[in-house]
């Protein structure tokens, strides 16, 4: 553990947890949000100010710029989530070792607690099987979390996060 052999020059950031599901038939789904695959740099800088609506850590052009290499590959896939013409979250896969990477699957506040978390994972793995990618992997939040077990996601592994202190 780099905390206990470097305690002075450490600082404790977060405990993450790593889940991992394997799963060949789609998930059922509500149909209750349609969503939008990004394909253009209109649709990534829509999925950027979106994703800075939910993690208010990032910035919308620094996310775009994080990612605008993306566009071109197809490793990744992102996806905008809407309620009618109305933008209310959003997903990314990133593949590669034999796994899909599930990441940035978020709701915009204004709709949480009404499902759309349940169904934009839903919908995020539905599309990874119907491309036959059905092994997935993901670290989870504390609102994630428990959409995430619902699905069968298990726990396999525990890491700790610290940054360099100034």
């Amino acid at each position: 553990n780099l905390h206990k052999k470097y305690p002075d020059n450490l600082e404790f950031e977060g405990k993450f947890i790593a889940y991992t599901l394997q799963q060949k038939t789609p998930f059922a789904t509500t149909n209750n949000l349609s969503y939008k695959t990004v394909k253009t740099k209109e649709d990534l800088l829509l999925w950027g100010r979106t994703a800075s609506k939910i993690y208010k850590t990032y910035d919308a052009n620094f996310i775009f710029e994080s990612f605008k290499m993306d566009l071109r590959k197809n490793y990744a896939t992102y996806f905008i989530f809407y309620k009618g013409k109305n933008p209310v979250g959003v997903s990314q896969v990133i593949r590669g070792a034999g796994y899909s990477a599930v990441y940035w699957v978020g709701v915009l506040e204004e709709y949480r607690k009404k499902g759309f978390g349940t169904e934009i994972t839903k919908q995020t793995l539905n599309y990874e099987i119907a491309h036959k990618h059905n092994k997935f992997i993901l670290t989870a939040s504390d609102l994630g979390l428990i959409i995430y077990k619902k699905l069968g996601f298990k726990p396999i592994e525990t890491f700790y996060e610290y940054n360099i202190k100034d």
